[in-house]
């Protein structure tokens, strides 16, 4: 799908840089750029999850934290369903980007009609192998369940899946997660919520634990946002994926 992008794209984003800057609705702004370039669906959408004020960017981008920083938290805090939606599009080969706030993206958004199928257990594979790489452990392996009964001290890692309750199969999910065996001193929790963002944030503010998650309200609420989607693209499946930023740039 990006090999056949607009050939206006890069203006459109421009021009609605320009319009959000300048405190022009969102919505109504893409409606205009996108009617002006005849830009298709997809192309708006990437647009309304990808291209923000200045302002915002750069407040957003200094919030972003590396994964050497990760590597020396105690509290990693997963939006679970976020990450496991954009890892989803960019195995199913659909678009998947680089906003201009430096947050990688799909144009999905949504989880309500997720299916807990052989993908998504196929991707929390993908997830948990990932945090070993990350952090580089080699201990032995432990399940959630057992972990969970430990205090979690200074030597451990605690990472914290939370899942929006009311989503289909989430209890299924969350069971699967606490009996993955992962390698000390990673501890791996699923947490069920209501309100999982909310409740995710609040632990974020009272713990010093750092965020994954590229949810724009997420990232404004919390101080420190850790991009594992974009993480897990470049390191486990070594692949790249289209940046809005350098599209920008090369514009102007």
């Amino acid at each position: 799908m990006m090999k056949d992008l607009n050939k206006n794209f890069a203006t459109a984003i421009k021009d609605l840089v320009w319009l959000l800057d300048r405190g022009y609705p969102k919505k109504s702004s893409i409606e205009l750029v996108g009617n002006r370039y005849g830009l298709s669906r997809e192309e708006r959408l990437m647009l309304y999850r990808g291209v923000f004020e200045t302002e915002t960017c750069i407040m957003r981008r200094r919030k972003k934290v590396s994964a050497h920083d990760v590597q020396k938290a105690g509290e990693l805090y997963i939006d679970c369903y976020n990450l496991i939606i954009t890892l989803r599009s960019y195995l199913l080969g659909r678009p998947v980007f680089r906003g201009l706030d430096g947050y990688v993206r799909d144009t999905a958004g949504v989880y309500g009609n997720l299916s807990y199928d052989n993908m998504v257990s196929r991707i929390l594979s993908v997830i948990t192998e990932s945090l070993e790489a990350l952090f580089g452990v080699s201990g032995k392996k432990t399940s959630a369940k057992k972990a969970n009964n430990k205090e979690v001290n200074d030597k451990g890692v605690l990472v914290q899946f939370y899942l929006d309750a009311p989503v289909s199969r989430s209890g299924d999910l969350a069971l699967d997660i606490n009996k993955v065996q992962v390698r000390e001193p990673l501890i791996l929790k699923a947490v069920l919520s209501r309100n999982p963002d909310l409740e995710m944030l609040e632990m974020h503010d009272n713990s010093g634990g750092i965020i994954v998650s590229s949810d724009t309200v997420v990232i404004d609420r919390a101080k420190r946002i850790f991009d594992f989607a974009e993480w897990i693209i470049s390191h486990r499946f070594k692949g790249e994926v289209f940046d809005l930023i350098r599209c920008y740039e090369e514009c102007n």
